[in-house]
This record gives structure tokens, sequence and C-alpha cells, in this order.
């Protein structure tokens, strides 16, 4: 048997839970592990970032920045205590991320040279 007080840290394996479940139920796992207190440290992969939480971890900016991860804002490991607010600096810098155009192998390729472009009818001309 496994005692709980003298877990300090763990690794768990997530199935395919929606990241605000995935991250109250590894605090909440932290919050039974662990010294008295304390609590474990616990390391687990949700939507493929690495995230770490311990019982007083706050999920609304866990979760935040996991989502900053995905979206190519901020690279790396996700808690266990992201800052409660983003400077706004860090906004726009996260903004000017996320408007960034398609790549342009994702682009509607270019029309080719000397080829006729029809136009759709306008429905405001007659």
């Amino acid at each position: 048997m496994i005692d709980k007080s003298r877990v300090e840290e763990m690794t768990i394996k997530t199935t395919e839970l929606a990241t605000g479940v995935a991250v109250e139920q590894a605090i909440e796992l932290a919050n039974y592990y662990g010294e008295p207190g304390v609590g474990a440290l616990i390391t687990f992969v949700v939507e493929d970032t690495q995230v770490k939480v311990r019982r007083d971890s706050n999920p609304v900016t866990i979760v935040r920045d996991i989502q900053r991860v995905k979206a190519g804002c901020i690279e790396g490991t996700v808690g266990p205590y992201p800052m409660s607010a983003l400077s706004a600096e860090q906004l726009a810098r996260d903004e000017h991320t996320t408007s960034r155009p398609e790549p342009a192998n994702l682009q509607a390729p270019p029309s080719q040279p000397g080829a006729v472009q029809r136009r759709s009818p306008d429905p405001m001309s007659t």
C-alpha cells in the first residue's frame, strides 16, 4: 500500500478528457497525495502539452496557458503556477501570434498566367 503522505511527485496518463476536467482531476490528485498542506506535484500531458499542477494551482490560468501553447503563443511546460494576469505586452504578442495569416502552403493557389477568371454575376447590377 502506498503511503500517500510520502508521495512528492507523480506522473499520470490522461485519457481523452476535456482539458478543464483533466486539470481539475490532477489538482484533486495533488491535494490527495503528498504531505498534508503541501500536496504532490502532478505531471501529465493534455493536448500535446506537458502540464504540472499542485493542490493550490489555479485551474483557470492552467487552462489559459494550455490554450496559449496550443495557439503557438508560448512554448514549454505549463504550471504549476502561471501568472494570474498577462501583461499588455503579452496580450499584444498573443494577439499578433494568433492573427498571423495562414502559411503559404495552406492558401488558395494563385491563378495560372493567362487563365480566364470568371466573375460571379453581381446581383445588384440588374
